[in-house]
């Protein structure tokens, strides 16, 4: 295809990005658009005194030869082999319960012999939950070439899979995770362990689907990784590849509208007035922000009026940064995350969440980001970085939504304080002696999301991953508008890796129909 065909890209987060990475080697004259001064949404960092911090990144998973995110990169000619760093393969995941510690190692057969250590009564069970895992990445290994390529003849081979695959199909698609979970085990602090990294979606394994707990589940068994120099590393090594190919990225240019005539879509207005005509648009924004304000509610199908009305946000996060003048490997710290959980009762620990409330107690993740990669560049020599995190509603926050940092007033920083403080605290008392020599401390809260990625209502994960918003009842790549596709956490889901699908698949169905 010759270069005549004109891209806009609206959000430059990992799924604009990497579909205005494919969309340019493919051949499209590419604009991509970004509201906030930086590209790059959640890949954006930002650093304090030399400390460099990434709130939207701490680990991936699929990054190995022959996985998901690996072909993904690797096709638009990234080395990937040199972008990435692989976290401790013993124990990428630290989960700390009440009076129980385990480490999440890498590789399926492993992870499955230390839970057998540590639960000897239930291998059977662990056995039986762990053939589940083995035929998910049997299964994922043999469909992701379908997303990219034509059905070949070898791919025959699925249908033998099949019969194997129904009992599990029929129990995901009925039942919710905490369901399942009861039937393959009764003892609930193997529960809560084969359920404690739900916090990358943000729900407890009662309000997801089973088939999203065991693919969350899947997603990291094959080992944990993170970016050089940080989501920064891994958002200029998409873009790089873009501009080599003619993209070019444009920040402070918020989308007022959509342009669409006799069902096509013609161009944007961006909020200086300015109109920028294209023949393909990806949206890679919030959906409800798509539709409902950049495409008016009196021109969307009822249907999708009432369905984007009906949208629940995903909860918001609030965000202790620590730049600490000591070296955490020196503090028993190394790659890997801590989980804390003051219960094995993980609907609890998001139960005042549910009712608009900050919680008495925090469960939490806490990741030292500059001991996960090798170029020494995100904190000072012989400093770390420390990044914990927790999820909170949104609603306390909300009457200061929309004002910038500096206009939110004494009461807006004396709470975000209390409770980053008691944040700190709890994790002091958990893990005495890693905290200390304090040099930069740094609060964020959902309102801090809405601002510089525009998320709304400070939902951290876009629209929540509950049952009733995944799969075929979130939001599809195609939409009823010619030649408008969507890209992002609406499409696939929260996270690097699925929002980079998504913009993967809309720029492989764009190619398609430019043909």
């Amino acid at each position: 295809m010759t270069k005549t065909k004109k891209a806009v890209v609206i959000g430059t987060g990992a799924g604009g990005l990497l579909a205005s990475a494919y969309l340019s080697k493919a051949g499209f004259q590419v604009e991509a658009l970004e509201k906030a001064p930086n590209i790059g949404g959640y890949l954006n960092s930002f650093s304090i005194k030399d400390y460099h911090f990434d709130p939207g990144i701490h680990y991936i998973g699929e990054c190995s030869k022959d996985r998901m995110v690996n072909k993904l990169l690797s096709e638009i000619g990234i080395d990937v082999s040199n972008l990435f760093c692989e976290m401790d393969p013993d124990g990428f995941d630290l989960y700390h319960f009440p009076d129980l510690e385990v480490k999440m190692c890498k590789g399926i057969d492993n992870y499955r012999d230390r839970l057998a250590k540590l639960f000897p009564k239930e291998v059977k069970n662990i056995d039986r939950f762990f053939d589940i895992i083995r035929k998910i990445d049997k299964a994922t290994k043999k469909i992701f070439p379908l997303s990219y390529r034509s059905f070949q003849f070898s791919d025959m081979n699925l249908i033998f899979d099949i019969p194997a695959f129904l009992p599990m199909i029929l129990r995901c698609g009925l039942t919710d995770y905490a369901s399942f979970l009861k039937w393959i085990t009764s003892d609930k602090k193997l529960q809560a362990v084969l359920s404690a990294n739900l916090g990358c979606i943000g729900l407890p394994p009662s309000k997801i689907s089973t088939f999203l707990g065991l693919t969350m589940f899947h997603h990291f068994i094959n080992g944990a990784f993170f970016p050089k120099n940080g989501g920064a590393g891994l958002r200029d090594s998409i873009m790089k590849v873009a501009e080599s190919n003619g993209a070019v990225f444009r920040t402070k240019s918020e989308v007022k509208k959509i342009i669409i005539k006799n069902g096509c879509v013609k161009g944007v207005v961006i909020k200086n007035g300015d109109i920028i005509e294209a023949d393909l648009i990806v949206s890679a924004i919030e959906p409800s922000i798509t539709f409902g304000q950049l495409i008016e509610y009196k021109d969307l199908p009822k249907s999708l009026c009432r369905k984007v009305i009906n949208l629940e946000p995903s909860f918001g996060s609030f965000y202790v940064f620590l730049g600490l003048k000591r070296d955490l490997k020196q503090h028993n710290m190394g790659a890997f995350n801590i989980w804390d959980f003051y219960t094995y009762d993980m609907d609890e620990i998001y139960s005042e969440a549910f009712k608009g409330k900050i919680n008495e107690k925090f469960s939490t993740i806490a990741s030292p980001n500059s001991l996960k990669e090798n170029t020494s560049t995100l904190a000072p020599k012989d400093c770390s970085t420390l990044e914990i995190i927790t999820f909170v509603s949104y609603e306390p926050f909300s009457r200061w939504d929309g004002l910038s940092s500096n206009k939110r007033g004494i009461k807006y920083k004396k709470f975000k304080e209390e409770i980053g403080e008691r944040i700190i605290e709890g994790f002091s008392k958990n893990h005495p002696g890693i905290i200390g020599d304090i040099e930069v401390k740094n609060f964020a809260t959902p309102v801090t999301n809405s601002f510089w990625v525009n998320a709304v209502k400070g939902g951290a994960y876009g629209p929540a991953m509950s049952r009733n918003q995944t799969f075929l009842s979130r939001f599809n790549t195609k939409t009823y508008i010619k030649n408008l596709l969507l890209a992002g956490s609406g499409v696939y889901g929260a996270g690097i890796a699925p929002c980079l699908f998504s913009g993967f698949v809309a720029a492989k169905m764009a190619e398609k129909n430019f043909a």
